[in-house]
């Protein structure tokens, strides 16, 4: 575009660390052209934190043992596959679905619900805080045999987070003597 008499905008726009020329009517497509360069790396940014399954926690007033065995009976009784790790105060139970709850790929060998819980003891007031994430798998049949896939977190499996919570929140203390 032409010289000087063109030019009705400022002089110069800054852009960056350079400083450029532009027409009015230019630097409305300029900054629009940043803006859209600039937004993709904003959407793939954010998108990246978002998490699949929910996470609970709840203080507990029985001690961490106590409210241990009670993650681990009370997941037993709602039908899950109980595999606690007493060492470090972790229960992991599983749930698998039934056939009619499974996704419409057809690779998905099978669907199950999982509890992972942590047992930690509480700063305070000697009870504990349990820290319970509710998960669902899709297990999928590839060329590299059975893989788990993350996919969001199910209706039921966030219910039975819930409800092991409220059983285990209440648990009595167990105030015997050792020995």
């Amino acid at each position: 575009m032409g010289g000087a008499s063109e030019r009705t905008g400022s002089p110069t726009e800054a852009v960056g660390e350079t400083r450029l020329m532009a027409p009015h009517g230019e630097r409305r497509w300029l900054i629009a052209a940043v803006v859209l360069a600039s937004s993709p790396l904003v959407v793939l940014g954010t998108t990246g934190c978002a998490s699949l399954w929910t996470t609970a926690t709840a203080a507990v007033p029985a001690r961490p043992a106590d409210a241990f065995s009670c993650v681990v009976s009370q997941a037993r009784q709602m039908g899950y596959h109980v595999a606690p790790d007493s060492s470090h105060a972790e229960v992991q139970a599983e749930k698998i679905l039934p056939l009619g709850e499974m996704g419409p790929d057809a690779a998905e060998y099978t669907r199950k619900n999982v509890l992972a819980v942590a047992v930690h003891p509480a700063r305070s007031n000697g009870g504990s805080t349990l820290v319970v994430r509710a998960e669902t798998i899709s297990v999928q049949q590839t060329r590299r045999g059975l893989t788990d896939v993350a996919v969001p977190a199910s209706g039921a499996v966030r219910q039975d987070a819930d409800a092991l919570v409220a059983r285990c929140q209440h648990a009595v203390p167990n105030t015997s003597l050792p020995g």
